[in-house]
């Protein structure tokens, strides 16, 4: 029995149903999960141990990966059936990383390749898929914008000044490196030398957007300088 793939610790439901075709009632003595990750799968027993002929009964089956990738059990039934005392239903799943939940979201595929790579830009509109999926963009609609300050929920990072200080605001998932991926605001006075930039001392500014994202604000600690610039660090970690 396949279940679709689900992101770790989330549950997809299925319901199986143990039938009687023969003429006496079945007595039902166990159902219970055996295997690789018998954990993985809730079994919901059915309420009567008796199925009368003709019948059947419901048993419902939860899966929630507790990792990612393959997980597999098997659902043993047994029972007063002659013929097949005991009967096993093999049980599959797959867990996914936020990464590869995104990645199956938008193009039914969990490997880090094609059009779905972390560095593909399919929409071509110049952010490539890991800034997509790191700033809430819809991966194949062409349009990378910038984030409306204050109000906005999707977006490329905005600068502004803010008491003569450099500002910049972003979105971000929210779970830290359960969400797949870390963020880094940093701030430099060249924009074309790689070591010039470091993050901030000061504190971030966070709004909740929803149970999924927030809105973040973090300013440069210099103040009054000519030249400044802001960036944020995205980094994959699952």
């Amino acid at each position: 029995l396949p279940f679709d793939p689900t992101d770790i610790q989330q549950a997809v439901s299925q319901t199986l149903f143990v039938k009687n075709p023969g003429n006496v009632a079945l007595a039902v003595h166990s159902i219970i999960g055996v295997g690789d990750n018998p954990g993985d799968f809730q079994i919901d027993a059915p309420p009567t141990a008796s199925i009368a002929p003709g019948a059947s009964a419901a048993v419902a089956v939860t899966f929630t990966p507790a990792a990612a990738g393959s997980r597999r059990a098997v659902m043993r039934v047994s029972s007063s059936d002659p013929a097949k005392p005991v009967l096993d239903v093999e049980l599959a799943g797959t867990g996914l990383t936020q990464s590869q939940s995104w990645r199956n979201l938008y193009f039914q595929q969990i490997e880090n390749t094609g059009d779905a790579a972390d560095l593909a830009d399919p929409d071509k509109d110049g952010a490539n898929n890991l800034l997509e999926r790191a700033f809430n963009l819809h991966p194949l609609q062409n349009g990378a914008r910038q984030l409306d300050p204050v109000t906005g929920t999707s977006g490329l990072p905005v600068t502004s000044l803010a008491a003569d200080r450099l500002r910049v605001e972003y979105v971000r998932r929210k779970g830290g490196s359960n969400a797949g991926m870390s963020y880094e605001p940093v701030f430099s006075s060249q924009l074309d030398s790689p070591a010039g930039w470091s993050p901030t001392s000061r504190p971030e500014t966070t709004s909740s957007i929803n149970d999924q994202w927030e809105r973040v604000i973090a300013e440069d600690e210099l103040s009054g300088v000519p030249n400044r610039f802001a960036r944020i660090r995205v980094i994959a970690v699952d």
